[in-house]
C-alpha cells in the first residue's frame, strides 16, 4: 500500500477570520476595513450577508455631513443581501462560489443564523422547555453545510458574531463563576477559521470630568494559525494591521473541505465497501469449514476442525457473520453426531455371556443338572398310577440303587416328570430325597 501522507504545502488561498465582541466593539467596520482592502488588491467586489441591517449607514458617504465619520468618512462599496434564514445564506454562498465578481464575503451576524437553527426546530422539547438531546445533529447539520461551504470557498471570508459570558460550576462548591467570554454561536464555530479577533473598546481616562481622549478599539488576536497575529492586540484596526502581513503566505490553491453530506456519502460507501468485503470474507471462510466437517471421517478429526475455530481468541470465527456462523455450528454439530454413529458401529460386538442354568427347585445331586435342558413334549403325559408306582419305587430304594436307575432307566422320563403339575414334581423329588437320603 502506498504512503497516504505527502510532503506538507500551504493550501490556503484566502483569508478565514471570525470577529467577535460585544456590542459597539468595531466588529462590522474592522471587517469592512479588512474587506475594502482585499478587493481592492484583488479587483473584485465585496459580498455582504447582513441579518441585522447593521450595514445600512456604512453605505452612506459622511463627508458632506457636519460630523463626518472619523476614519473612513466616504461610503464603503458593498453588495448587501438581507437574511436570516440559513436557506438564503446558505443559498447565496453556493451562488458566490461559482461567480467570478466577488472575492470577499461578511457574515453578519452569525449569531442570528445560529440562531435560525435552532428556530428551525419544530419537535418535542423536554420538560424543562429546551431542545433535546438527540435533536442537536439535525438541528446543526444545515449550519455546518453553511460553515463548510464558507471555509472551503475561494472567497476572503470574515464572520463577525456577538459576545456570551462563560461560566464555570465548582463540582465541589457548587458554586457558579464567570470564567470568560465566547463567540455568541454554534460551539465549533471558533475552530473553523484560521484567526479569531477578540475585539474590544478601551474608553480613555476622564481628567477632570472630561475625556482626555477618543476610545480605542482593540483588536486582540487569541487565535493565528499563520503565527504572525498570534497574542498580539492591534489598536484601530484595519487591513494594514490584520491582513496585510498575512497576504505573503496565501497561495493560488484553496484546499477543498468536504461538507457533511460529502463525508456521510465518502463513509458510507467505505462503510459498504468494508461490510461488503467482511460477507464475502465470512461466505468463503463458511464454505471451507462446512466443506471440512463434511469430509471428516473420524470423531478427532471433527474436533480437530473446530479447535482451529477457537484457537487465538477465536480469530476465525470472528470472520464469520452470525448467520454464517449458525451455519458452520450447525455442519460441525452434523459431523460430529455422524462420525461418532460411524466409529460406534465398527467397534468389535462383545461376546454374549453364557446362560447360567436355572437353579432347579429343590436340591439334587450334580450330575441330574447337566443333563440336558430342553425337549420336545411329545409323549402324552402318563396316568396318576404310573407315577404313583415310580414314587414308589423310588422310596423302597438304597442311594446306591437309586442313581443307576435315575441316570439310566428314568433318563427319557424326565419329558413325563416336566408335564406334570408343580405339586406332583415336587412330591417326586421328596421321594427321590428321602431315598438318597436313607
Amino acid at each position: 500500500m502506498a504512503s497516504p501522507f505527502r510532503k506538507a504545502k500551504v493550501e490556503q488561498a484566502a483569508i478565514k477570520m471570525a470577529l467577535y465582541g460585544p456590542q459597539g466593539s468595531g466588529k462590522t467596520f474592522t471587517a469592512l476595513l479588512c474587506a475594502e482592502g482585499l478587493a481592492q488588491l484583488m479587483n473584485k467586489r465585496v459580498a455582504f450577508l447582513d441579518t441585522e441591517h447593521g450595514t445600512d449607514f456604512y453605505s452612506a458617504d459622511t463627508r458632506a455631513a457636519e460630523q463626518p465619520r472619523s476614519v473612513h468618512p466616504q461610503a464603503f462599496d458593498f453588495d448587501v443581501l438581507h437574511t436570516r434564514t440559513l436557506t438564503d445564506a446558505i443559498r447565496s454562498i453556493e451562488w458566490l462560489k461559482t461567480s467570478d465578481e466577488y472575492g470577499v464575503v461578511i457574515v453578519d451576524s452569525i449569531t442570528h443564523l445560529w440562531q435560525s437553527a435552532q428556530l428551525a426546530y419544530s419537535g418535542k422539547e423536554t420538560s424543562q422547555g429546551t431542545l433535546p438531546f438527540h435533536a442537536w445533529a439535525k438541528i446543526k447539520k444545515p449550519y455546518k453545510k453553511l460553515i463548510d461551504a464558507l471555509m472551503s470557498s475561494t472567497l476572503h471570508m470574515f464572520l463577525c458574531g456577538r459576545e456570551k459570558n462563560v461560566f464555570k460550576t465548582d463540582a465541589e462548591t457548587g458554586q457558579t463563576e464567570h470564567v470568560g467570554v465566547a463567540m455568541r454561536a454554534e460551539g465549533e464555530t471558533p475552530y473553523e477559521p484560521h484567526i479569531c479577533i477578540n475585539m474590544r473598546v478601551e474608553q480613555p481616562p476622564r481628567l477632570q470630568g472630561k475625556l482626555a481622549q477618543r476610545a480605542v478599539y482593540v483588536a486582540f488576536a487569541e487565535k493565528d494559525r499563520t503565527g504572525v497575529l498570534a497574542g498580539r492586540c492591534f489598536e484601530n484596526p484595519g487591513y494594514s494591521e490584520l491582513i496585510r502581513p498575512i497576504m505573503p503566505l496565501l497561495t493560488g490553491e484553496q484546499a477543498h473541505i468536504a461538507d457533511e453530506d460529502e463525508r456521510r456519502i465518502a463513509d458510507s460507501e467505505a462503510r459498504e465497501d468494508a461490510e461488503s468485503e467482511e460477507r464475502a470474507t465470512s461466505t468463503d471462510t463458511t464454505r471451507e469449514y462446512r466443506g471440512r466437517f463434511m469430509a471428516a471421517k473420524s470423531l478427532a478429526e471433527v474436533e480437530e476442525i473446530g479447535a482451529e475455530l477457537t484457537k487465538d481468541k477465536g480469530a476465525k470465527k470472528k470472520l464469520l457473520t452470525k448467520s454464517d456462523l449458525n451455519v458452520v455450528r450447525e455442519a460441525y454439530l452434523e459431523a460430529k453426531d455422524r462420525t461418532a454413529k460411524l466409529e460406534t458401529a465398527t467397534e468389535p460386538k462383545p461376546k454374549p455371556e453364557k446362560r447360567k442354568a436355572d437353579p432347579q427347585p429343590l436340591d439334587e445331586p450334580e450330575h441330574v443338572v447337566q443333563h440336558p435342558a430342553k425337549f420336545a413334549p411329545s409323549v402324552p403325559p402318563p396316568d396318576t398310577e404310573f407315577f404313583d408306582t415310580l414314587k414308589a419305587q423310588y422310596n423302597s430304594m438304597t442311594p446306591e440303587q437309586l442313581g443307576p436307575i435315575r441316570i439310566e432307566k428314568n433318563f427319557g422320563m424326565i419329558d413325563e416328570y416336566k408335564t406334570r403339575s408343580w405339586e406332583d414334581q415336587n412330591d417326586l423329588m421328596m421321594a427321590m430325597r428321602d431315598a438318597a437320603k436313607d
